[in-house]
């Protein structure tokens, strides 16, 4: 697949699993710069960089393209479902894992209730540099990627914008 069709999927893919496009093609470039080729050395997988065991709990193949786009937009709904209207904590348990975001929060595994959440500066001081690092990067891809041609055609606009 071209860069620009793997990017044609992640858009439907999203729409269909109810994800933000903006943010998957965002999150997919950096991941894997929308290689479906890329492992990384601790063995996440293609675009969305799926881990195995993730891939298992999403029930797709991630060596699959289709089936890793098709999880990762489903994982990106999930997390942004877990963190409703915080881009800052779902983007944070997409990268460092749901379960650090909650202890990070809460103490514990178990999701916090919301009143209990910090603040996004609160939440970047305390997450590793590398998730930081992530956090800051997604949302300026989401900013330069609003633009993007195939983004455009396929009738997105600002209004993906966090």
């Amino acid at each position: 697949m071209t860069t620009d069709q793997v990017k044609a999927e992640i858009i439907n893919a999203a729409r269909r699993n109810g994800a933000n496009p903006l943010q998957s093609l965002a999150q997919a470039k950096q991941e894997s710069g929308f290689s479906q080729s890329a492992v990384s050395p601790a063995g996440a997988i293609g675009v969305f960089q799926l881990m195995p065991g993730t891939a298992a709990d999403l029930g797709v193949n991630p060596y699959d393209v289709y089936e890793n786009i098709d999880g990762g937009t489903r994982y990106i709904r999930q997390v942004t479902n877990w963190f409703p209207g915080r881009l800052d904590l779902a983007l944070a348990a997409y990268n460092w894992g749901v379960g650090n975001v909650n202890k990070m929060i809460w103490g514990s595994t178990s999701f916090p209730p919301q009143i209990n959440w910090p603040s996004t500066a609160d939440v970047m001081a305390s997450v590793p540099s590398e998730t930081r690092n992530y956090i800051t990067r997604v949302i300026g891809y989401m900013t330069s990627l609003v633009n993007d041609p195939v983004y455009v055609a396929s009738g997105g606009g600002t209004s993906d914008l966090p």
